[in-house]
């Protein structure tokens, strides 16, 4: 993504956007921010790990040229406004080696009124990040797991950069949910979750949203089997009876699992229903397998309390 041009550095895939699609925020998934809202995500092509699992491999590391097109800045916020969208949302790929194109889509996008949000693997360095960060307005970060050791074998990275990326978005004011990935008998230990809990309490707080992705065999790891439901549920467990208010369970789970719930009394404060719908497809083979799209969110929260007991629910609304 990086190349050498006359003794200067240049991004190569500044404004290269491989993949566009209109869709919910709750596929990115998040939850907590601006419930409902229709937004336009846009991929490019790279990342700086190396996931034995990636289900976007011909984006993240391509083995031939990915066919794309160009949108300056303005054209992606025209494009986007266009079609309904109240933000945008870089996914797909790792957004952050696409880092001076969202800085420059951030300044249009926010002048026309459309927010910004990523999906990122959180994996970079702490000022580098400052500067990422303090253009977007919400951000979800991917834990692959909760050690240094999964994060080295697994997607060739380290854990600690990631645990500062997200206090990065928290000291920014930045809205900020997280996702955990379980994989069998990796990242789905009670010990690794356990510490995993502490640090999101006692770091990060109890309210931060933390979306469980179900891990399916992919890739490098396609002699894996999929996650078990079961432990899914009993990871949620887990993490309510720790403090943790908000849960979600992401990847070919029932319905209700992705509703968001009273903490307090248990009243359904928003409902989620799924819609399948077939994914974007970049040179022939679909992307972004983990998240269903939304048919119907409804949202019966009542000036950001709970209708039946009043328990005050962080929910983030962008005004501009």
């Amino acid at each position: 993504m990086r190349t050498v041009q006359r003794r200067e550095l240049w991004s190569s895939n500044y404004g290269q956007v491989c993949i566009s699609q209109f869709d919910a925020i709750e596929k990115k998934p998040m939850f907590h921010f601006e419930p409902g809202a229709r937004i336009y995500s846009v991929g490019s092509f790279g990342c700086n790990l190396t996931c034995d699992y990636c289900q976007n491999m011909m984006l993240s590391h391509p083995s031939k040229i990915v066919p794309s097109r160009y949108l300056s800045p303005s054209d992606l916020v025209r494009e986007a406004s266009e079609k309904g969208a109240r933000g945008i949302a870089f996914t797909f790929n790792e957004p952050t080696v696409w880092a001076e194109y969202i800085s420059d889509v951030s300044e249009v996008a926010h002048a026309g009124g459309l927010f910004i949000a990523i999906n990122t693997n959180g994996y970079i360095e702490t000022d580098a990040g400052m500067d990422v960060f303090a253009n977007v307005d919400a951000v979800k970060v991917d834990i692959k797991g909760f050690s240094d050791d999964v994060y080295q074998r697994t997607c060739g990275g380290s854990l600690r950069p990631v645990l500062d990326c997200c206090r990065t978005v928290r000291s920014l004011g930045k809205h900020l949910e997280l996702s955990y990935l379980m994989i069998p008998e990796i990242t789905d230990d009670e010990s690794m979750l356990n510490e995993f809990i502490e640090w999101l309490i006692s770091v990060l707080g109890a309210e931060v949203p933390v979306h469980l992705f179900r891990f399916q065999p992919s890739g490098r790891m396609s002699h894996l089997g999929s996650e078990p439901p079961g432990r899914m549920l009993e990871a949620r467990s887990l993490m309510n009876r720790s403090g943790i208010k908000y849960v979600y369970l992401g990847g070919d789970v029932k319905d209700g699992n992705r509703d968001t719930l009273c903490p307090c009394c248990g009243t359904v404060l928003i409902l989620r229903g799924k819609e399948e719908v077939e994914p974007g497809f970049v040179i022939g083979e679909k992307v972004s397998r983990f998240c269903p799209s939304f048919s119907k969110v409804e949202n019966r929260i009542l000036s950001k309390k709970c209708p039946n007991c009043g328990e005050i629910v962080p929910m983030t609304y962008w005004h501009g």
